[in-house]
C-alpha cells in the first residue's frame, strides 16, 4: 500500500518540482480533491498563470491557495482568514516556496 503523503512530507521537498508534485498528491488524498492539475513551468507558462510549477484547482474551496501563508484551506470559504491550516508556518523549504498565483493557481519557485 502506498504511503499517505503529509504535509511534514511535502515540506521535506527539496525542489519545486518536488514540493508541487508532493502537494499537489496531498491535497488530492487528504481533500479528494477532483478536477486538480499539476503543471511542468513550460506548461505553466503556456496557459499564461505565471512560471515554475503549478497546482491549478479551479474547483476548489474558494481562495484555498491561502494555505500558502499558514491558513486553513477552507477558511476563506467561510469567511476565516486566520484559522490556521495543515502548513501553519507556510509552504515553503529551504530550496523553495509556494505562492498563490491566484485563488486557484499555486506556484512552487526556488
Amino acid at each position: 500500500m502506498a504511503t499517505k503523503m503529509t504535509a511534514a512530507k511535502v515540506l521535506e521537498a527539496t525542489t519545486p518540482a518536488a514540493a508541487a508534485k508532493r502537494f499537489f498528491a496531498f491535497l488530492v488524498e487528504r481533500y479528494e480533491a477532483t478536477e486538480i492539475f499539476l503543471w511542468s513551468p513550460e506548461e505553466t507558462k503556456d496557459r499564461g498563470w505565471g512560471s515554475g510549477w503549478s497546482v491549478c484547482w479551479e474547483s476548489g474551496p474558494f481562495e484555498w491557495t491561502s494555505v500558502s501563508g499558514g491558513g486553513d484551506l477552507y477558511g476563506p470559504e467561510l469567511g476565516n482568514y486566520s484559522s490556521p491550516g495543515p502548513f501553519p508556518n507556510g509552504l515553503s523549504g529551504p530550496d523553495w516556496h509556494a505562492e498563490p498565483y491566484n485563488g486557484f493557481v499555486m506556484g512552487f519557485y526556488k
